[in-house]
């Protein structure tokens, strides 16, 4: 059960990881402290957004008109899933060129943007009982290497392979519904 949270999470990271090779093939200079302080944005932005989704969670738990945790959580991964599937088929090529104007702001705004999704997979984490601070935590770190990494494939080898992530990823919720529907 833990590794498929681990996976989970991880692919939660593909869309933050997709962005960021984009933004690492438009950059002119990339440094080491700049490369960490953009992933540190999108680290803790995603924790945050993590924690907001298990918070919602608690809140729709607590209503007591709904008992049905894991299949409502089912839909969430459905919902997710087919998400990504619409922004693969609707995503057009990304032109690589030199973005100047790329700062902390943007980067804080991408990471907000992109973290919307994390919020509802926080909601259906927290709806099928996993522990709040420290999902939040291996999502915090997991993002940051992600981001990271993927600042350095995108300066050096620029932004392929962008909508195979994706659509990997949609693959992984789907899996990730059934995993809830049948427990082993």
């Amino acid at each position: 059960m833990k590794l498929t949270l681990i996976v989970l999470l991880a692919v939660s990271c593909l869309d933050s990881f997709v962005v960021m090779m984009e933004r690492g093939s438009s950059m002119r200079e990339l440094k080491w402290a700049k490369g960490g302080c953009h992933a540190l944005i999108f680290s803790i932005v995603n924790a945050a957004m993590l924690f907001l989704g298990m918070q919602l969670s608690r809140v729709v738990a607590a209503c007591h008109w709904i008992g049905i945790d894991r299949l409502l959580s089912a839909v969430i991964f459905v919902g997710l899933a087919t998400f990504l599937l619409m922004k693969v088929i609707s995503r057009k090529r990304f032109e690589e060129r030199l973005d100047l104007a790329f700062s902390y702001k943007k980067s804080l705004r991408e990471a907000v943007f992109t973290g919307i999704d994390t919020i509802v997979l926080g909601c259906a984490l927290g709806l099928i009982g996993e522990p709040i601070l420290s999902t939040c935590a291996l999502l915090s770190v997991l993002t940051f290497l992600t981001t990271y990494l993927a600042l350095w494939i995108g300066y050096y080898l620029g932004a392929a392979y962008q909508r195979g992530m994706i659509f990997f990823s949609s693959l992984v919720y789907y899996a990730a519904t059934l995993w809830i529907l049948l427990p082993l």
